[in-house]
C-alpha cells in the first residue's frame, strides 16, 4: 500500500501533514478554551483522534459525495479519500476497495480548499479565545 514514485509520495506525504496539522485546530480550540484543565483537554483530545480514525475507516462516512456533509467536513474521513487514490493497488482485495470507494474519492483542490477554509475558520477562533482570555 505505497503510493508510486518517490515524487507522489513526497507530495502526498506533505498533503497529509497540512491534512493533519488543520485536523488538529479543533483540538488546539479546545486546549485554549480550557487553559486551566489539561487533563480535560487530553482526553478530550484522545476522542477527538479516535472518533476521526474511526469515522476515517467507516464506509458510511467515506462513501458520501463531496458536500456538505460529515464525509467532508471531517479530518478524518476527508484524509483517507483524498490519500487513497495514491495508493497501489495490486491485490486482489485492493482492487475491490479501491472499486466500491473511487467514486468518493476527491481531488486534491477540493480537499485542500476544504482544509483552508477550516483552517482559517479555527485560526480565527482560537485567536478570538486567546484575546478574550489575556484580556
Amino acid at each position: 500500500m505505497e503510493p508510486v514514485g518517490f515524487w507522489k509520495l513526497f507530495f502526498v506525504g506533505i498533503g497529509q501533514g497540512i491534512m493533519m496539522w488543520a485536523g488538529a485546530l479543533p483540538c488546539v480550540l479546545l486546549v485554549v478554551l480550557l487553559n486551566r484543565s489539561y487533563i480535560i483537554s487530553v482526553i478530550i483530545t484522545f476522542f477527538y483522534t479516535a472518533v476521526n480514525y474511526i469515522f476515517g475507516t467507516n464506509d458510511y462516512f467515506i462513501m458520501q459525495p463531496f458536500g456538505f456533509n460529515p464525509g467532508t467536513l471531517l479530518p478524518g474521513p476527508l484524509t483517507f479519500r483524498w490519500f487513497f487514490q495514491y495508493l497501489d493497488t495490486s491485490g486482489a482485495q485492493m482492487t475491490e476497495l479501491m472499486e466500491r470507494i473511487s467514486p468518493y474519492f476527491v481531488t486534491t483542490p477540493q480537499a485542500f480548499l476544504v482544509v483552508i477554509l477550516e483552517s482559517v475558520v479555527f485560526l480565527t477562533l482560537i485567536a478570538l479565545v486567546y484575546k478574550r482570555q489575556s484580556c
